[in-house]
C-alpha cells in the first residue's frame, strides 16, 4: 500500500540524488555559456556600432602579442623551471596524502568524488580541491560505476559514509596521530 510517507520518502532520495545535481549543474552550465556569449556579443556589437572597435586591429595585434608571449615563454625556459619546481610539490604532496583515497564515479558527463582517510575509516563527499590533487595524480582513484557500488566497497571496508565535506584537519588525521 502506497502511504504519504513513502512518497515523501522516495521524492527525497530523488531530489538528493546525484542525477538531479548533475542535470542542474549542465542547465546551469549551458544559461552560463549563453549569458556570457549574449553580453560579449553586444558590448562588441555597441563598440563596433559606435566606430570605437576596429575588428583588424584588434586581430592583428592579438595574434602578434601573443606568438611574441608563448615564445619568450618557452625560450627563456620558464616553463621547464616551473616543472622541476612543481615536481618537487608533487613529491611532497603525495608523501603527506599517502593516507587517501578518492572514489569516484560519473552520472551524465560529471564525476562525483568523495574521499576516504584510510586511517580513521571515513569517507566523506569531496571538496573542489581534491578535483585538482586528482586531476595531479597525488592521490589514488578507485572508479566505481555509480554511487551504490561505491557503497557497497565501503561497506565492504568497514568505512563510515558522511555526506558532508571533511575539515582539512579530517583529512590529515594521521599527521596528528604521530
Amino acid at each position: 500500500m502506497i502511504t504519504m510517507s513513502s512518497i515523501v520518502t522516495v521524492l527525497k532520495a530523488f531530489l538528493r540524488s546525484r542525477r538531479l545535481e548533475a542535470v542542474g549543474r549542465t542547465i546551469i552550465s549551458i544559461i552560463s555559456a549563453v549569458i556570457i556569449v549574449v553580453i560579449i556579443g553586444l558590448i562588441i556589437s555597441g563598440l563596433g556600432q559606435s566606430g570605437l572597435l576596429d575588428g583588424k586591429t584588434i586581430v592583428s595585434v592579438f595574434v602578434t602579442e601573443v606568438g611574441i608571449g608563448v615564445f619568450l615563454y618557452v625560450f627563456l625556459g620558464e616553463m621547464r623551471r616551473s616543472n622541476e619546481a612543481e615536481v618537487v610539490n608533487l613529491m611532497e604532496a603525495a608523501e603527506k596524502f599517502s593516507h587517501l583515497r578518492v572514489y569516484s564515479y560519473a552520472v551524465i558527463k560529471y564525476d562525483f568524488y568523495y574521499i576516504e582517510n584510510t586511517i580513521t575509516k571515513q569517507c566523506y563527499k569531496a571538496p573542489e580541491f581534491v578535483e585538482n590533487i586528482v586531476d595531479l595524480g597525488v592521490v589514488t582513484v578507485i572508479k566505481c560505476k555509480n554511487e551504490e557500488e561505491m557503497k557497497k566497497h565501503l561497506e565492504k571496508n568497514k568505512v563510515v559514509l558522511n555526506d558532508r565535506e571533511p575539515s582539512f584537519i579530517e583529512l590529515t588525521a594521521h599527521t596528528l596521530a604521530m
